[in-house]
C-alpha cells in the first residue's frame, strides 16, 4: 500500500517540475488564446514569470506541504488515530497524503479550493496507507482544513493591518485594461 502513495508522489513531483519548466510558454500560450477576455492587461504579469520565480515558487509550496504534513502527523498524534505513530515510515506517508491530496484540489479547479475532495482524499489515504482509523483520519482532515484557513485568516488581517493607507494602485479598476478607448468614449460623460 505504501508503496502507491510512493509511486503517485513521484509522478506528482515530476508533474510540479514540468509544470515549472513549460509554466511560463503554456501561460503564455493561455493568454494569447484567451487574454482579450479577462478584463485587465496580464501580458505584463506573464512577461514577469520566468523559470526562476516559478521554480522558487515550486520550492516554497513543497516546503508548505511538509510543514502542513508534520501538522497532520501532529493532529494524529494528539488524537491518538493511528497505532503505528511510532513507524518512521508514517512521518512521511503523512507529508505525501496531505500533499497528494492538497495538489488533487488544486487540480479540481471547479471546487472553491478544492473543497471536499482533500479532506477525502487525506481520509482515504490515511485510512487506507497508513492504517488510521476512518474517525480518526476524518477528524485529522477537517482539523487540518480548519488550521489551514484560521492561519490564513490570520495572515490577512495582518495584511489588511499592515497594508499602505494611501495606495494608489490599490484596486483592479486601476490595472491597465486590454480595451482599445477610441477619442470618442474618452470624451463621453459616464
Amino acid at each position: 500500500h505504501q508503496s502507491l502513495v510512493w509511486e503517485i508522489g513521484i509522478v506528482a513531483s515530476l508533474a510540479v517540475v514540468v509544470g515549472v519548466w513549460l509554466g511560463p510558454a503554456l501561460l503564455a500560450a493561455l493568454v494569447n488564446r484567451w487574454g482579450s477576455r479577462i478584463p485587465w492587461n496580464v501580458n505584463e504579469w506573464v512577461g514577469a514569470l520566468t523559470f526562476r520565480r516559478i521554480g522558487r515558487a515550486a520550492l516554497w509550496q513543497v516546503g508548505l506541504w511538509v510543514f502542513d504534513g508534520l501538522m497532520v502527523w501532529a493532529c494524529l498524534s494528539g488524537l491518538s488515530a493511528s497505532a503505528r505513530l511510532g513507524d518512521g515510515d508514517l512521518l512521511a506517508l503523512t507529508i505525501a497524503a496531505f500533499a497528494l491530496s492538497w495538489l488533487a484540489g488544486f487540480l479540481a479547479f471547479f471546487l472553491p479550493a478544492g473543497l471536499g475532495l482533500r479532506e477525502m482524499g487525506l481520509t482515504y489515504l490515511l485510512t487506507t496507507q497508513a492504517g488510521v482509523s476512518p474517525e480518526g483520519a476524518a477528524a485529522t482532515a477537517v482539523l487540518t482544513r480548519a488550521a489551514i484557513v484560521s492561519s490564513e485568516l490570520v495572515c490577512v488581517g495582518f495584511g489588511l493591518l499592515l497594508r499602505p493607507r494611501e495606495d494608489k494602485h490599490n484596486t483592479m479598476e486601476d490595472l491597465p485594461t486590454n480595451e482599445v478607448v477610441s477619442d470618442q468614449t474618452k470624451d463621453s460623460p459616464g
